[in-house]
């Protein structure tokens, strides 16, 4: 693997693992389910579930970059 591909994929995990971690931080802060926190809970959920898209674009991106280093 080259040296910029490994460093999408190493970059997009710590992304994505800051992201798990501001979404959990979401959660403990907020306390139980009402109405007056349901914004709260969205962006929680939200953070939660990019990172999954985050790592299928950067697999692809790290697969294009190993490509042009070869050729």
């Amino acid at each position: 693997m080259c040296d910029a591909a490994f460093q999408a994929i190493l970059g997009t995990l710590r992304l994505s693992c800051a992201m798990e971690l501001c979404s959990l931080a979401l959660i403990i802060h907020s306390g139980p389910f009402t109405s007056q926190n349901y914004a709260l809970y969205r962006t929680a959920m939200e953070l939660a579930n990019s990172p999954v898209g985050l790592l299928i674009l950067a697999s692809f991106a790290s697969v294009i970059l190993e490509e042009k280093s070869l050729g």
